[in-house]
């Protein structure tokens, strides 16, 4: 689930995200600001866990009339991966940077790539493509 080339460049963090059992924060070598994995213990706490924080205004991914979307996996096209969504989040100190968050329904996670200030959302959401579509 975490793509080849970022799994040496991840660990586990000591205080997981609300809800998870535990969270994988991993090194993007400066591509991005954020970018991790939470493991949850059912589908109904990590639905809980996918909707979004008040100060990111959902925005629709690339190719998607809406925000948050199903998404389906090339290695399972007969089923759906998970959900997906785009947004804009803005920091304490006002500063707007793009997000993709995904579940992946069958392992129970939900991942988050969080772009640099200056970088735009279809620039994180093809990052995300590359690595799961």
């Amino acid at each position: 689930m975490v793509p080849s080339d970022y799994k040496d460049r991840c660990g586990l963090s000591e205080s997981p995200v609300s809800g998870a059992v535990a969270t994988l924060r991993c090194s993007t070598g400066g591509q991005f600001n954020t970018l991790a994995y939470a493991l949850y213990p059912d589908q109904a706490t990590l639905d809980r866990n996918f909707t979004y924080e008040p100060t990111a205004t959902l925005v629709p991914c690339p190719g998607s009339p809406q925000s948050p979307v199903t998404w389906i996996s090339p290695i399972h096209p007969d089923q759906i991966g998970g959900k997906l969504l785009c947004a804009i989040e803005v920091s304490v100190e006002g500063v707007e940077y793009p997000i993709v968050r995904w579940s992946i329904d069958s392992a129970l996670v939900i991942g988050i790539v969080a772009g640099q200030v200056g970088q735009s959302i279809d620039q994180v959401y093809q990052w995300w493509a590359a690595h799961y579509q």
